[in-house]
């Protein structure tokens, strides 16, 4: 099954954004045999949490997939920015010593390490589930999300991060979050991998905030970093049409 085919994207979504979106389904492959079963069904392969900050070094097999065969497979990292999987030693509450000084020093090492191991990525899930959503982000940056559908994965007992102070916080201007740090992280990113197809990447954007997920990408393209491409998390297509599915992508998609 070619992922990246017109065929599979539908004839009026844009390439760029077929290639980005359609390998999210397969995150969701949870059981044993789940990189054996994107490896042989399809070209592209989400690296789902197993590349989050606290487990990145022990997937090697989905790069070197790739590298295999340029151009005709593709792997997208995923995350490196993201409010429900960071380490403990960033937890408020789990180190009381930790600062946004020291937040700032550890999230810079984080991305030297990934670009250290992963230097030439194609595809990066550069900041993950970040729209603020009326009392907290949706995944918790500075405390514990609802999470999509109310189950949310973010550790309680965290106490949240300075992950946000860190990257250079969230001004809000007229009850509208600005997403500062989203575009700190977006340049920093640049830095590190000057070829690849940097995303923002979310959930419940297709079904249920849609305008929120487009006014925060419009926001941050405003504030200058270099966002390629958005990202729709599979939870939204639970019983969705085909019809509706496209309609929705085609909403979404870039004019």
């Amino acid at each position: 099954m070619d992922l990246l085919s017109k065929e599979t994207c539908f004839d009026k979504v844009k390439t760029t954004f077929c290639k980005v979106l359609l390998p999210v389904v397969f995150m969701f492959l949870k059981d044993v045999g789940y990189e054996k079963a994107v490896h042989s069904l399809s070209n592209g392969n989400s690296g789902t949490s197993k590349f989050a900050w606290d487990n990145f070094d022990k997937c090697e097999s989905a790069y070197k997939w790739a590298k295999e065969k340029p151009g005709e497979r593709h792997l997208k990292f995923h995350a490196l920015v993201w409010g429900s999987r960071y380490p403990n030693f960033l937890c408020k509450k789990k180190n009381p010593g930790i600062t946004v000084e020291l937040t700032k020093k550890y999230i810079t090492e984080w991305f030297d390490a990934v670009a250290a191991k992963f230097p030439d990525l194609e595809y990066i899930d550069m900041v993950n589930e970040a729209i603020w959503a009326g009392d907290n982000y949706h995944s918790g940056y500075g405390k514990p999300a609802a999470g999509a559908e109310g189950h949310s994965t973010d550790d309680t007992e965290c106490g949240g991060s300075y992950i946000i102070e860190a990257l250079g916080g969230d001004r809000v201007v007229n009850d509208k979050h600005q997403y500062d740090f989203i575009t700190k992280a977006f340049k920093m990113a640049r830095e590190h991998w000057p070829k690849a197809v940097l995303i923002y990447n979310n959930y419940n954007t297709l079904s249920w905030q849609i305008n929120e997920g487009i006014e925060l990408i419009q926001t941050i393209v405003k504030n200058g970093p270099p966002v390629d491409a958005y990202g729709q998390q599979a939870h939204d297509c639970k019983g969705m049409s085909k019809s509706d599915f496209e309609s929705k992508m085609w909403t979404t998609s870039p004019s």
